[in-house]
C-alpha cells in the first residue's frame, strides 16, 4: 500500500541565495540561485516528475525557473535530492551516504 505524496503537506523553507564559497563547482549554480529545503522527509521513489509536483502544489512555484533550486531528504537523512531546471532542462542532483 503505497503512500502518495498528494497526501501529505510539506513545508520549504527559503535556504537564501547561493554564494561562491557555498557552491560546488561542479555543479555550476549561479550567485542568483535561491535554494528551498523541504522540511518533511520525502518519499526518494518519486522522480523528477513527482517532487515537480510537490514544488507546484505545495509550493505554488513554478519548478522550470532557472533561478531556483529545491533540495529533498529521505526519512533517514541517508539521501539527498536537489531538483533545478536550467538552459538544457532538468538537472537532478542525487547524493547517497
Amino acid at each position: 500500500n503505497r503512500r502518495d505524496s498528494r497526501d501529505k503537506e510539506y513545508k520549504f523553507v527559503s535556504g537564501g541565495y547561493a554564494t561562491g564559497k557555498n557552491v560546488v563547482a561542479m555543479i555550476l549554480f549561479s550567485n542568483r540561485v535561491r535554494f528551498y529545503l523541504c522540511s518533511e522527509p520525502v518519499d526518494m521513489r518519486n522522480g523528477r516528475e513527482g517532487l515537480s509536483r510537490i514544488v507546484r502544489e505545495t509550493l505554488d512555484h513554478n519548478p522550470l525557473d532557472y533561478n531556483e533550486a529545491f533540495v529533498f531528504y529521505s526519512k533517514d537523512y541517508k539521501k539527498v535530492r536537489i531538483l533545478h531546471y536550467d538552459v538544457n532542462g532538468y538537472v537532478f542532483y542525487i547524493k547517497r551516504k
